[in-house]
């Protein structure tokens, strides 16, 4: 449609006109992508603006279950994440695309820090399709920091993944020396063994 192609170029002056002219703004392409999607893709702060005053729907799911908000979790941009988690929009954190992951989950493996905090009735102890949560993900990839908000926020730490691993075997196997020691406070059983056998001191 033209004000998905306007989108895809970040035209925001033709968005706006094209909106003010009655243009359907959730209309969806063969992808499944909405004007919304591709303002977010390209980091196109005014686009999001005004696509988001005009009442764009930011749950709406493409064609591999992303809405886009996964899509702004899988950004580094905080000013565009500020614009979007301060519209009147509901925005849902707990949607899984195709791949389990919510945007919460996304925003956790990227480190997102403004909408891992953001929050917005967000279920931090969903899975996805490998059964690790925001935390195991957190863990895995050794940011400390989200480790902290998710522990703070209550976090899951019993959570065992499909291959029988607890969030021992992931810290131990994981980059953070610091969440290691963390997750050696918290557990009093280092014998543990997940489904290959191996116990979280196996995979230090």
């Amino acid at each position: 449609t033209p004000l998905i192609t306007a989108a895809q170029h970040s035209a925001c002056r033709v968005v706006a006109k094209l909106v003010q002219l009655g243009a359907e703004v959730n209309e969806r392409d063969n992808q499944g992508n909405t004007a919304l999607h591709y303002a977010v893709l390209n980091s196109s702060e005014k686009t999001v603006v005004i696509l988001s005053m005009s009442g764009a729907d930011v749950n709406i799911q493409n064609s591999d279950g992303q809405t886009e908000i996964h899509l702004l979790a899988f950004s580094h941009d905080n000013n565009l994440a500020k614009h979007v988690c301060h519209s009147k929009n509901s925005i849902d954190m707990n949607m899984k695309d195709h791949d389990g992951l919510t945007p919460f989950m996304a925003a956790v493996m990227k480190d997102n820090k403004k909408l891992i905090t953001f929050g917005q009735d967000t279920h931090i102890n969903l899975v996805d399709d490998s059964d690790h949560s925001a935390l195991a993900l957190a863990i895995s990839h050794g940011y400390e920091v989200a480790v902290e908000i998710l522990l703070l926020q209550e976090a899951d730490i019993k959570q065992i993944d499909n291959s029988g691993n607890s969030m021992l075997h992931i810290a131990c196997a994981g980059p953070s020396i610091h969440i290691a020691r963390h997750m050696l406070e918290l557990f009093t059983d280092l014998n543990t063994q997940n489904l290959a056998g191996e116990t979280p001191l196996h995979l230090a």
